[in-house]
This record gives C-alpha cells, structure tokens and sequence, in this order.
C-alpha cells in the first residue's frame, strides 16, 4: 500500500526534524553522513539548520512547538514522554513494514534516546547527593578549621561546661 503524499511529506518532515535534534546534541558530527542516515539531501538539512523554511506549509509533527506563523522547531526530550511523541508519529506508518531496514534504525534510534534520557536522569540524581555530600563535608572541616583557630589564637578550652553557665 503505497504512501500519500501528504504522508511521505510528514515523515521526511519527521526525519528531518529527528536529524535536527540530532546535530544539535552533537554539532561536531558530519552533516553529511547525519543526512545520509536520516535518507534527507543535505542541502535541506543545512537550509534548516539556517532556519529556511519549506515552500509548502507543513503541519506541526507532534512533539514540536509551532509558533503562531505555522513554522516549527525541534526540541531536545527530557522525557520518556516528549521523547515517544514524535517517535510515535514516525513509527505509526511504518508498523505495516515492520521489518524494514528503516523501521529497525527508527526503533533502534528511539532506544537508543529512551536510555539517553534515563542516564541524564539517574546521572542528575547522583550529581545531586554528591554536591550536598561535598556540601556538608565542606561544613563540617569550615567548622572544624574555625574550632582550631579559636584554640591556637588562645580561646579558652574548659572540660565538661559546654554551654552550661556558672560552671567552673
């Protein structure tokens, strides 16, 4: 069952905006090869990264953000959601060739962010506890550090008074 026109346009479109969102994770990547992965010319992938827009008004794939002039944009997911959005829209079409050399990289592509997206998680988790661990060492030898110099500068050090008043 051959494809519409319409329905080719969308999914080059999608193609597009997934090799989009791929240059701008990683801008030192070659266009040339990223194009030919994403089988779009690569003239149209540099004309978008320009910002050139298509001729013809094409809707807004999901997963992306139109501004109110119709035009469109490619976001980076933070989430498993945002990330199955668009991997949906591309992935509905294909499902009828299920065993097709592009139905395997798309699927392939999508676990591929699915665990990209996981990692940036549990890697923040563990960058968090690892900054308030630091954190409270770094209080505890402030403090440590303040302690000692009260003594060297001559403080005076009573046994068994801590903060009792009238004690020897």
């Amino acid at each position: 069952m051959p494809l519409t026109q319409n329905n080719q346009r969308r999914q080059k479109e999608g193609r597009i905006a997934l090799a989009i969102a791929t240059y701008q994770s990683n801008p030192s990547q070659s266009m040339r090869a990223l194009a030919a992965s994403y089988n779009i010319p690569e003239s149209t992938l540099r004309a978008r990264l320009r910002g050139i827009q298509p001729k013809r008004k094409i809707a807004s794939p999901l997963g992306t953000s139109a501004n109110a002039e119709g035009t469109w944009t490619a976001e980076m997911p933070h989430t498993i959601d945002q990330l199955q959005r668009p991997a949906r829209h591309i992935q509905e079409p294909l499902r009828r060739r299920s065993q097709s050399p592009t139905t395997q990289a798309i699927r392939q592509a999508v676990k591929m962010c699915q665990l990209m997206v996981k990692s940036n998680k549990i890697l923040a988790a563990e960058n968090s506890k690892l900054r308030q661990t630091l954190e409270r060492r770094e209080r505890r030898e402030r403090k440590q550090r303040q302690r000692q110099q009260y003594i060297t500068s001559g403080g005076a050090l009573q046994a068994g008074c801590r903060g009792r008043k009238g004690a020897l």
